[in-house]
Protein backbone atom coordinates (compact mmCIF):
# COMPACT_ATOMS: atom_id res chain seq x y z
CA UNK A 1 0.00 0.00 0.00
CA UNK A 2 1.33 3.41 -0.94
CA UNK A 3 2.38 5.57 2.00
CA UNK A 4 0.23 8.69 2.28
CA UNK A 5 1.98 11.84 1.19
CA UNK A 6 3.39 14.01 3.95
CA UNK A 7 1.42 17.21 4.55
CA UNK A 8 2.97 20.12 2.74
CA UNK A 9 4.21 23.16 4.58
CA UNK A 10 1.46 25.14 2.86
CA UNK A 11 -1.18 22.75 4.22
CA UNK A 12 0.26 22.89 7.76
CA UNK A 13 0.35 26.66 7.49
CA UNK A 14 -3.24 26.75 6.25
CA UNK A 15 -4.40 24.51 9.10
CA UNK A 16 -2.62 26.70 11.65
CA UNK A 17 -4.30 29.82 10.28
CA UNK A 18 -7.67 28.09 10.28
CA UNK A 19 -7.13 27.15 13.92
CA UNK A 20 -6.27 30.75 14.80
CA UNK A 21 -9.38 32.07 13.06
CA UNK A 22 -11.48 29.50 14.90
CA UNK A 23 -10.05 30.59 18.27
CA UNK A 24 -10.69 34.25 17.47
CA UNK A 25 -14.24 33.57 16.32
CA UNK A 26 -14.95 31.51 19.45
CA UNK A 27 -13.60 34.38 21.56
CA UNK A 28 -15.89 36.82 19.79
CA UNK A 29 -18.90 34.55 20.23
CA UNK A 30 -18.11 33.79 23.86
CA UNK A 31 -17.39 37.30 25.10
CA UNK A 32 -18.44 39.68 22.34
CA UNK A 33 -17.79 43.24 23.49
CA UNK A 34 -16.25 43.38 26.97
CA UNK A 35 -14.80 46.82 27.48
CA UNK A 36 -11.89 47.24 29.89
CA UNK A 37 -8.11 47.02 29.95
CA UNK A 38 -7.35 44.72 32.91
CA UNK A 39 -7.18 41.44 30.99
CA UNK A 40 -5.09 42.99 28.22
CA UNK A 41 -2.68 44.47 30.77
CA UNK A 42 -2.28 41.07 32.45
CA UNK A 43 -1.59 39.38 29.12
CA UNK A 44 0.98 42.01 28.14
CA UNK A 45 2.71 41.56 31.50
CA UNK A 46 2.85 37.79 30.93
CA UNK A 47 4.54 38.48 27.57
CA UNK A 48 7.15 40.73 29.23
CA UNK A 49 5.51 43.96 28.14
CA UNK A 50 6.01 44.09 24.37
CA UNK A 51 4.11 47.39 24.35
CA UNK A 52 7.02 49.13 26.10
CA UNK A 53 9.65 48.33 23.48
CA UNK A 54 8.95 50.87 20.71
CA UNK A 55 10.82 54.13 21.25
CA UNK A 56 7.55 56.05 20.84
CA UNK A 57 3.88 55.14 21.11
CA UNK A 58 1.12 57.22 19.48
CA UNK A 59 -2.50 56.59 20.49
CA UNK A 60 -5.35 57.98 18.34
CA UNK A 61 -9.07 58.12 19.17
CA UNK A 62 -12.03 59.98 17.68
CA UNK A 63 -15.48 59.47 16.19
CA UNK A 64 -14.25 59.86 12.61
CA UNK A 65 -10.86 60.15 10.96
CA UNK A 66 -8.78 58.15 13.43
CA UNK A 67 -7.90 55.58 10.77
CA UNK A 68 -6.92 58.26 8.27
CA UNK A 69 -4.92 60.19 10.88
CA UNK A 70 -3.15 57.01 11.98
CA UNK A 71 -2.32 56.21 8.35
CA UNK A 72 -0.96 59.72 7.77
CA UNK A 73 1.23 59.52 10.90
CA UNK A 74 2.59 56.12 9.84
CA UNK A 75 3.35 57.39 6.32
CA UNK A 76 5.16 60.44 7.72
CA UNK A 77 7.26 58.35 10.10
CA UNK A 78 8.13 55.75 7.46
CA UNK A 79 9.14 58.41 4.92
CA UNK A 80 11.31 59.99 7.63
CA UNK A 81 13.23 56.72 8.00
CA UNK A 82 11.62 55.14 11.06
CA UNK A 83 10.56 51.51 11.30
CA UNK A 84 6.81 51.72 11.88
CA UNK A 85 4.09 49.60 13.42
CA UNK A 86 0.45 50.45 12.63
CA UNK A 87 -2.57 48.90 14.37
CA UNK A 88 -6.01 49.76 12.94
CA UNK A 89 -9.51 48.30 12.78
CA UNK A 90 -11.66 46.90 11.40
CA UNK A 91 -10.26 45.06 8.40
CA UNK A 92 -12.10 45.12 5.09
CA UNK A 93 -10.93 41.88 3.49
CA UNK A 94 -7.93 40.36 5.28
CA UNK A 95 -7.20 40.09 8.98
CA UNK A 96 -3.60 41.20 8.41
CA UNK A 97 -4.81 44.67 7.37
CA UNK A 98 -5.03 45.48 11.08
CA UNK A 99 -1.33 44.96 11.81
CA UNK A 100 1.36 46.47 9.57
CA UNK A 101 5.12 46.70 10.01
CA UNK A 102 6.93 49.10 7.71
CA UNK A 103 3.71 49.52 5.73
CA UNK A 104 3.43 45.77 5.02
CA UNK A 105 0.37 43.79 6.12
CA UNK A 106 0.95 40.98 8.60
CA UNK A 107 0.85 37.70 6.67
CA UNK A 108 -0.59 34.41 7.88
CA UNK A 109 2.76 33.27 9.26
CA UNK A 110 3.03 36.43 11.38
CA UNK A 111 -0.54 36.13 12.61
CA UNK A 112 -0.18 32.46 13.54
CA UNK A 113 3.05 33.11 15.46
CA UNK A 114 1.49 36.04 17.33
CA UNK A 115 -1.67 34.08 18.06
CA UNK A 116 0.31 31.17 19.46
CA UNK A 117 2.38 33.50 21.65
CA UNK A 118 -0.77 35.07 23.08
CA UNK A 119 -2.49 31.72 23.60
CA UNK A 120 0.59 30.34 25.40
CA UNK A 121 0.06 32.84 28.25
CA UNK A 122 -3.68 32.25 28.48
CA UNK A 123 -4.60 35.08 26.14
CA UNK A 124 -7.12 32.98 24.25
CA UNK A 125 -9.54 33.89 27.04
CA UNK A 126 -9.52 37.49 25.80
CA UNK A 127 -12.07 38.91 23.37
CA UNK A 128 -11.43 38.96 19.63
CA UNK A 129 -10.30 42.60 19.63
CA UNK A 130 -8.23 42.20 22.79
CA UNK A 131 -6.32 39.29 21.28
CA UNK A 132 -5.68 41.22 18.06
CA UNK A 133 -4.41 44.18 20.11
CA UNK A 134 -1.92 42.04 22.02
CA UNK A 135 -0.91 40.18 18.85
CA UNK A 136 -0.15 43.48 17.14
CA UNK A 137 1.96 44.73 20.03
CA UNK A 138 3.84 41.40 20.16
CA UNK A 139 4.61 41.62 16.43
CA UNK A 140 5.75 45.23 16.78
CA UNK A 141 8.15 44.24 19.56
CA UNK A 142 9.48 41.30 17.56
CA UNK A 143 10.06 43.59 14.56
CA UNK A 144 11.78 46.19 16.79
CA UNK A 145 9.71 49.06 15.44
CA UNK A 146 10.76 52.59 16.36
CA UNK A 147 7.21 53.94 16.56
CA UNK A 148 3.90 52.19 17.20
CA UNK A 149 0.71 53.94 16.08
CA UNK A 150 -2.43 52.54 17.70
CA UNK A 151 -5.94 53.36 16.53
CA UNK A 152 -8.63 53.00 19.20
CA UNK A 153 -11.29 50.44 18.39
CA UNK A 154 -14.23 51.88 20.34
CA UNK A 155 -14.36 54.91 22.60
CA UNK A 156 -11.03 55.23 24.35
CA UNK A 157 -11.19 54.99 28.14
CA UNK A 158 -12.08 51.28 28.22
CA UNK A 159 -10.68 50.28 24.84
CA UNK A 160 -8.12 47.46 24.81
CA UNK A 161 -5.52 49.77 23.24
CA UNK A 162 -5.67 51.98 26.35
CA UNK A 163 -3.59 49.37 28.19
CA UNK A 164 -0.66 51.08 26.48
CA UNK A 165 0.88 54.19 28.03
CA UNK A 166 1.58 56.27 24.95
CA UNK A 167 3.80 59.33 24.93
CA UNK A 168 1.49 61.05 22.42
CA UNK A 169 -2.31 60.81 22.45
CA UNK A 170 -4.69 62.47 20.00
CA UNK A 171 -8.46 62.73 19.61
CA UNK A 172 -9.48 63.61 16.06
CA UNK A 173 -12.84 64.99 17.15
CA UNK A 174 -16.14 63.95 18.69
CA UNK A 175 -19.57 63.46 17.11
CA UNK A 176 -22.53 61.18 17.75
CA UNK A 177 -21.96 57.47 17.12
CA UNK A 178 -22.02 54.22 19.16
CA UNK A 179 -24.27 55.96 21.71
CA UNK A 180 -25.30 52.60 23.16
CA UNK A 181 -21.74 52.15 24.39
CA UNK A 182 -20.40 55.67 24.86
CA UNK A 183 -23.34 57.75 26.08
CA UNK A 184 -26.26 59.75 24.76
CA UNK A 185 -24.75 63.23 25.06
CA UNK A 186 -21.77 64.80 23.36
CA UNK A 187 -20.19 65.48 26.75
CA UNK A 188 -20.42 61.80 27.71
CA UNK A 189 -18.93 60.67 24.40
CA UNK A 190 -16.13 63.24 24.70
CA UNK A 191 -15.29 61.94 28.18
CA UNK A 192 -14.94 58.40 26.82
CA UNK A 193 -12.72 59.51 23.92
CA UNK A 194 -10.61 61.68 26.24
CA UNK A 195 -10.02 58.66 28.45
CA UNK A 196 -6.83 57.99 26.48
CA UNK A 197 -5.19 61.12 27.93
CA UNK A 198 -2.64 60.36 30.67
CA UNK A 199 -0.11 62.26 32.82
CA UNK A 200 3.00 63.50 31.04
CA UNK A 201 1.67 63.00 27.53
CA UNK A 202 1.54 65.34 24.62
CA UNK A 203 -2.24 65.60 24.10
CA UNK A 204 -3.55 66.77 20.73
CA UNK A 205 -7.11 67.57 19.66
CA UNK A 206 -8.23 67.70 16.03
CA UNK A 207 -11.04 69.55 14.30
CA UNK A 208 -12.79 66.60 12.62
CA UNK A 209 -15.79 66.54 14.96
CA UNK A 210 -18.31 68.96 16.41
CA UNK A 211 -16.60 72.17 17.59
CA UNK A 212 -18.57 72.34 20.84
CA UNK A 213 -16.77 69.19 22.05
CA UNK A 214 -13.29 70.74 21.84
CA UNK A 215 -13.39 72.61 25.19
CA UNK A 216 -14.45 69.41 26.96
CA UNK A 217 -11.54 67.51 25.39
CA UNK A 218 -9.10 70.25 26.42
CA UNK A 219 -10.45 70.18 29.97
CA UNK A 220 -10.13 66.39 30.20
CA UNK A 221 -6.54 66.51 28.91
CA UNK A 222 -5.59 69.14 31.45
CA UNK A 223 -7.26 67.21 34.28
CA UNK A 224 -5.39 64.08 33.21
CA UNK A 225 -2.08 65.89 33.70
CA UNK A 226 -0.98 66.08 30.07
CA UNK A 227 2.38 67.81 29.68
CA UNK A 228 1.17 69.75 26.64
CA UNK A 229 -2.29 70.27 25.15
CA UNK A 230 -2.47 71.29 21.48
CA UNK A 231 -5.59 72.02 19.45
CA UNK A 232 -5.52 72.01 15.65
CA UNK A 233 -7.50 75.01 14.42
CA UNK A 234 -7.03 74.90 10.64
CA UNK A 235 -6.85 72.28 7.88
CA UNK A 236 -3.61 71.61 6.04
CA UNK A 237 -3.15 74.11 3.17
CA UNK A 238 -4.50 73.09 -0.22
CA UNK A 239 -1.07 73.31 -1.89
CA UNK A 240 0.17 70.26 0.05
CA UNK A 241 -0.59 67.02 -1.81
CA UNK A 242 -2.36 64.24 0.09
CA UNK A 243 -2.57 60.59 -0.82
CA UNK A 244 -6.14 60.38 0.55
CA UNK A 245 -8.98 62.04 -1.36
CA UNK A 246 -11.51 64.49 0.05
CA UNK A 247 -11.32 67.96 1.59
CA UNK A 248 -12.01 66.48 5.04
CA UNK A 249 -8.66 64.67 4.88
CA UNK A 250 -6.92 68.04 5.29
CA UNK A 251 -8.21 68.15 8.86
CA UNK A 252 -6.79 64.68 9.53
CA UNK A 253 -3.49 65.56 7.84
CA UNK A 254 -3.18 68.74 9.92
CA UNK A 255 -3.53 66.66 13.09
CA UNK A 256 -0.97 64.16 11.77
CA UNK A 257 1.53 66.98 11.17
CA UNK A 258 0.91 68.25 14.72
CA UNK A 259 1.62 64.74 16.01
CA UNK A 260 4.81 64.68 13.93
CA UNK A 261 5.92 67.95 15.57
CA UNK A 262 5.35 66.41 18.99
CA UNK A 263 7.33 63.32 17.99
CA UNK A 264 10.15 65.52 16.68
CA UNK A 265 10.19 67.51 19.94
CA UNK A 266 10.70 64.21 21.77
CA UNK A 267 13.74 63.48 19.60
CA UNK A 268 12.30 60.40 17.90
CA UNK A 269 11.18 61.74 14.51
CA UNK A 270 13.57 63.79 12.33
CA UNK A 271 12.38 67.40 12.16
CA UNK A 272 12.07 67.43 8.38
CA UNK A 273 8.69 68.80 7.19
CA UNK A 274 9.64 68.24 3.55
CA UNK A 275 9.78 64.50 4.17
CA UNK A 276 6.64 64.68 6.29
CA UNK A 277 4.73 66.15 3.36
CA UNK A 278 6.16 63.51 1.04
CA UNK A 279 4.78 60.91 3.45
CA UNK A 280 1.35 62.53 3.38
CA UNK A 281 1.36 62.30 -0.42
CA UNK A 282 2.17 58.58 -0.25
CA UNK A 283 -0.50 57.65 2.30
CA UNK A 284 -3.14 55.15 1.23
CA UNK A 285 -6.07 53.52 2.97
CA UNK A 286 -8.63 51.25 1.35
CA UNK A 287 -12.29 52.21 1.44
CA UNK A 288 -11.82 55.93 2.10
CA UNK A 289 -13.28 57.73 -0.93
CA UNK A 290 -11.49 55.09 -2.98
CA UNK A 291 -12.15 54.82 -6.70
CA UNK A 292 -11.95 51.07 -6.97
CA UNK A 293 -13.18 50.72 -10.59
CA UNK A 294 -14.18 53.18 -13.32
CA UNK A 295 -17.15 55.09 -11.93
CA UNK A 296 -17.29 53.14 -8.64
CA UNK A 297 -16.31 54.77 -5.34
CA UNK A 298 -16.07 53.10 -1.92
CA UNK A 299 -16.37 55.09 1.28
CA UNK A 300 -16.62 53.89 4.87
CA UNK A 301 -19.03 56.65 5.97
CA UNK A 302 -21.50 55.10 8.41
CA UNK A 303 -22.62 57.96 10.67
CA UNK A 304 -23.93 61.51 10.14
CA UNK A 305 -20.60 63.27 10.64
CA UNK A 306 -18.85 61.03 8.11
CA UNK A 307 -21.80 61.44 5.72
CA UNK A 308 -21.28 65.20 5.81
CA UNK A 309 -17.68 64.72 4.67
CA UNK A 310 -18.78 62.29 1.96
CA UNK A 311 -21.45 64.70 0.70
CA UNK A 312 -18.90 67.49 0.35
CA UNK A 313 -16.58 65.20 -1.59
CA UNK A 314 -19.25 63.91 -3.99
CA UNK A 315 -19.62 67.25 -5.75
CA UNK A 316 -16.60 66.44 -7.93
CA UNK A 317 -18.00 63.12 -9.19
CA UNK A 318 -20.19 63.00 -12.32
CA UNK A 319 -23.95 62.54 -12.16
CA UNK A 320 -26.14 60.59 -12.02
CA UNK A 321 -24.83 59.41 -8.64
CA UNK A 322 -26.34 56.19 -7.30
CA UNK A 323 -25.79 55.24 -3.66
CA UNK A 324 -25.47 51.54 -2.79
CA UNK A 325 -26.46 51.59 0.86
CA UNK A 326 -26.48 49.14 3.76
CA UNK A 327 -26.99 49.97 7.41
CA UNK A 328 -26.87 48.39 10.83
CA UNK A 329 -30.14 48.16 12.72
CA UNK A 330 -28.98 50.64 15.37
CA UNK A 331 -27.65 53.34 13.03
CA UNK A 332 -28.99 56.90 12.62
CA UNK A 333 -30.23 56.43 9.06
CA UNK A 334 -31.97 59.79 8.89
CA UNK A 335 -28.82 61.58 10.06
CA UNK A 336 -26.76 59.62 7.56
CA UNK A 337 -29.01 60.46 4.60
CA UNK A 338 -29.73 64.10 5.42
CA UNK A 339 -26.47 65.54 4.00
CA UNK A 340 -26.52 63.15 1.04
CA UNK A 341 -29.98 63.92 -0.39
CA UNK A 342 -28.81 66.77 -2.60
CA UNK A 343 -25.81 64.82 -3.85
CA UNK A 344 -27.43 61.55 -4.98
CA UNK A 345 -29.89 60.67 -7.72
CA UNK A 346 -30.85 57.15 -6.69
CA UNK A 347 -30.41 54.54 -3.95
CA UNK A 348 -30.03 50.78 -4.10
CA UNK A 349 -30.71 49.41 -0.62
CA UNK A 350 -28.89 46.19 0.22
CA UNK A 351 -27.37 44.37 3.20
CA UNK A 352 -24.00 43.16 4.39
CA UNK A 353 -23.62 39.59 5.64
CA UNK A 354 -24.67 39.22 9.27
CA UNK A 355 -27.64 39.59 11.60
CA UNK A 356 -26.99 43.26 12.42
CA UNK A 357 -27.88 44.44 8.92
CA UNK A 358 -31.27 45.94 8.13
CA UNK A 359 -33.03 43.72 5.56
CA UNK A 360 -32.88 45.38 2.12
CA UNK A 361 -36.66 45.72 1.73
CA UNK A 362 -36.96 47.29 5.19
CA UNK A 363 -34.07 49.62 4.47
CA UNK A 364 -35.61 50.62 1.12
CA UNK A 365 -38.95 51.38 2.79
CA UNK A 366 -37.22 53.58 5.36
CA UNK A 367 -35.21 55.40 2.70
CA UNK A 368 -38.39 56.10 0.70
CA UNK A 369 -40.19 57.36 3.81
CA UNK A 370 -37.29 59.62 4.78
CA UNK A 371 -37.04 60.98 1.24
CA UNK A 372 -40.76 61.47 0.68
CA UNK A 373 -40.35 65.24 1.00
CA UNK A 374 -37.89 65.41 -1.89
CA UNK A 375 -39.07 66.92 -5.18
CA UNK A 376 -38.53 65.10 -7.40
CA UNK A 377 -38.46 61.92 -5.32
CA UNK A 378 -35.20 59.99 -5.31
CA UNK A 379 -35.86 56.44 -6.59
CA UNK A 380 -34.90 53.62 -4.24
CA UNK A 381 -34.83 49.92 -5.09
CA UNK A 382 -33.69 46.88 -3.12
CA UNK A 383 -31.12 44.16 -3.84
CA UNK A 384 -30.42 41.15 -1.64
CA UNK A 385 -26.63 41.59 -1.46
CA UNK A 386 -23.70 43.50 -2.91
CA UNK A 387 -23.31 41.04 -5.77
CA UNK A 388 -26.81 41.93 -6.99
CA UNK A 389 -26.72 45.59 -5.94
CA UNK A 390 -23.66 46.67 -7.93
CA UNK A 391 -24.94 45.73 -11.42
CA UNK A 392 -28.29 47.34 -10.58
CA UNK A 393 -26.60 50.56 -9.48
CA UNK A 394 -24.23 50.55 -12.47
CA UNK A 395 -27.15 50.42 -14.88
CA UNK A 396 -28.88 53.31 -13.10
CA UNK A 397 -25.66 55.35 -13.25
CA UNK A 398 -25.26 54.64 -16.97
CA UNK A 399 -22.14 52.51 -16.51
CA UNK A 400 -21.45 49.41 -18.58
CA UNK A 401 -22.17 46.09 -16.93
CA UNK A 402 -20.17 43.98 -16.56
CA UNK A 403 -17.33 46.53 -16.44
CA UNK A 404 -14.62 46.20 -19.06
CA UNK A 405 -10.88 45.97 -18.51
CA UNK A 406 -10.61 49.75 -18.70
CA UNK A 407 -12.87 52.77 -18.68
CA UNK A 408 -15.02 52.56 -21.79
CA UNK A 409 -16.23 55.64 -23.61
CA UNK A 410 -19.65 54.94 -22.11
CA UNK A 411 -18.23 54.84 -18.58
CA UNK A 412 -16.25 58.04 -19.09
CA UNK A 413 -19.46 59.85 -20.06
CA UNK A 414 -21.59 58.25 -17.35
CA UNK A 415 -22.23 58.78 -13.66
CA UNK A 416 -20.97 57.37 -10.37
CA UNK A 417 -21.82 54.50 -8.05
CA UNK A 418 -21.04 55.14 -4.37
CA UNK A 419 -20.91 52.24 -1.90
CA UNK A 420 -21.33 53.53 1.66
CA UNK A 421 -23.22 53.19 4.94
CA UNK A 422 -21.27 50.23 6.27
CA UNK A 423 -17.61 49.26 6.49
CA UNK A 424 -18.73 45.65 6.19
CA UNK A 425 -20.45 46.43 2.89
CA UNK A 426 -17.36 48.28 1.66
CA UNK A 427 -15.25 45.23 2.50
CA UNK A 428 -17.61 42.92 0.60
CA UNK A 429 -17.66 45.27 -2.40
CA UNK A 430 -13.89 45.56 -2.41
CA UNK A 431 -13.45 41.80 -2.26
CA UNK A 432 -15.90 41.35 -5.13
CA UNK A 433 -14.39 44.06 -7.34
CA UNK A 434 -10.73 43.16 -6.78
CA UNK A 435 -11.14 39.39 -6.63
CA UNK A 436 -9.20 39.42 -3.35
CA UNK A 437 -10.79 36.63 -1.35
CA UNK A 438 -10.87 36.98 2.41
CA UNK A 439 -9.59 33.41 2.77
CA UNK A 440 -11.83 32.00 5.44
CA UNK A 441 -12.22 35.07 7.64
CA UNK A 442 -15.64 36.65 7.63
CA UNK A 443 -15.46 40.11 6.12
CA UNK A 444 -17.55 41.39 9.02
CA UNK A 445 -15.63 41.77 12.24
CA UNK A 446 -17.20 39.45 14.83
CA UNK A 447 -16.34 41.87 17.62
CA UNK A 448 -17.85 44.96 16.04
CA UNK A 449 -21.48 44.33 15.10
CA UNK A 450 -22.07 47.97 15.99
CA UNK A 451 -19.25 49.22 13.75
CA UNK A 452 -21.31 48.65 10.62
Amino acid sequence: MMKPAEPTGERIHSDAMAALLERLTVAATRRGVDLGCEDVSACLAALDHPERRPRLRVHIAGTNGKGSTSTFVEAIARRAGLRTGLFTSPHLVRLGERIRVGGVLADDTDLVAAGEAVAAVGGDRLTFFEQLTVMGLWLFARAEVDIAILEVGLGGRLDATNAVSAEIAAVTGVAFDHCRWLGDTLAEIAAEKAGIFKPGQDALIGRAGLPEAIPWLVEHAQRAGAATVTTVDAPLPADITLGLAGAHQRDHAALAVAIARAAAARGVLPDDPTRWYQGLAQAHIAGRLETIAPGVVLDGAHNPDAANALAAALARFPRPRVLVLASGRDKDLEGMLRPLWGQIDGVVATAFAGPRALPPKTLAERVRALGAHRTPAIPCSAAPDIRAALPQARRQAGLSDPPGDGASAQDRAAGTVIVAGSLFLVGEARSLLTGDEHRGMLVRDPLWPMAS
